[in-house]
């Protein structure tokens, strides 16, 4: 039986210290849980590998991919936009890979970054290409109603148009430089009431 915790004897001070412990499911060696394994998705959660074996695999799937062709790695990400749309139960067709294949430009429609299909585990994959809706007010599917971003630029959209987005952040801009040359030509007190007289 496995045991959850590790006995440790400091070789110097002779001191015993007991930590938290778990297997690796790669290496099959026990090892502390706070320094050797990452934290996962969930609050207490852990992923069963350490971290060398956690790397390592995420290092050859990296490997892998950069080998394997456009048509799949575009392919990939329509079956996963056409899987959101069926769990959002939006209203059209799929999309078709040949369609998304002719949209490809190899750069975001919002900032012009270069995209890649890179996904690196903790870390932030700003230019990931992402398969994005252009109208999210209504609940489509992405068949006609598509376009490649970058990671970055689909987190901020969020569920908004870009656009309409940073038209309401200009126009409260303006609103407030508005506001503040009406307090500017309107000072309250003159200046020269403040000053003393000799």
């Amino acid at each position: 039986m496995e045991s959850p915790f590790m006995i440790v004897i400091d070789v110097h001070t002779q001191a015993v210290e007991v930590y938290k412990s778990r297997k690796c499911k790669i290496c099959n060696e026990i090892k502390r849980l706070e320094t050797e394994f990452y934290r996962g998705g969930a609050v207490n959660a852990r992923v069963d590998r350490c971290k060398p074996c956690y790397d390592a695999y995420w290092m050859g799937k990296q490997d892998a991919d950069t080998k394997t062709t456009l048509e799949v790695q575009v392919g990939r990400k329509v079956g996963k936009a056409n899987a959101r749309s069926r769990y959002r139960k939006a209203v059209g067709p799929d999309l078709a890979v040949d369609k998304a294949l002719t949209a490809w430009t190899g750069k975001c429609n919002h900032c012009e970054v270069e995209l890649t299909f890179d996904w690196r585990p903790r870390h932030r994959n700003i230019n990931h290409a992402v398969i994005d809706r252009l109208d999210t007010s209504m609940n489509r599917s992405y068949a006609g109603n598509f376009q490649w971003c970058c990671w970055s630029c689909n987190n901020e959209k969020s569920g908004w148009d870009l656009m309409d987005q940073k038209n309401k952040e200009i126009e409260a801009l303006e609103q407030e430089i508005r506001h503040l040359k009406r307090k500017r030509k309107n000072p309250g007190i003159p200046y020269e009431s403040v000053l003393i007289k000799w």
